[in-house]
């Protein structure tokens, strides 16, 4: 599972009972995935439930790291996005390109043949 799910990590931290349904695997890739985000230093890059549905947002506002990324990804120059959110700053726009990064990043697991 690639990213964080924060239904999941809320449903587990809250009501960890609530969580036997679920396979310990989903449980602690979550867990893995925000270990992986704060080793990247992506301390801007903030999840919370009750803001944006839980996506990822720019440090708990109501700016998409989505968002972000589709400016920059249509040519959006830094300076005029900054313009446009004068809440963002640059590092902002850093690392929500690192997120997109490391959340697009190609795994391949193989698999045994019989």
């Amino acid at each position: 599972m690639i990213g964080v799910d924060t239904n999941i990590l809320v449903r587990y931290l809250t009501h960890p009972t609530n969580c036997f349904d679920l396979p310990i695997s989903v449980i602690f890739s979550q867990v893995i995935n925000i270990r992986n985000i704060f080793m990247l230093g992506l301390d801007r890059i903030t999840f919370d439930p009750n803001i944006m549905g839980g996506q990822a947002c720019i440090r708990g506002m109501r700016i998409p790291v989505s968002l972000v990324v589709n400016l920059v990804a249509n040519s959006k120059p830094v300076e005029e996005i900054l313009e446009e959110y004068p809440d963002l700053e640059p590092e902002d726009i850093r690392q929500s390109l690192l997120y997109a990064a490391w959340l697009t990043q190609e795994r391949v697991y193989p698999f045994k043949t019989a």
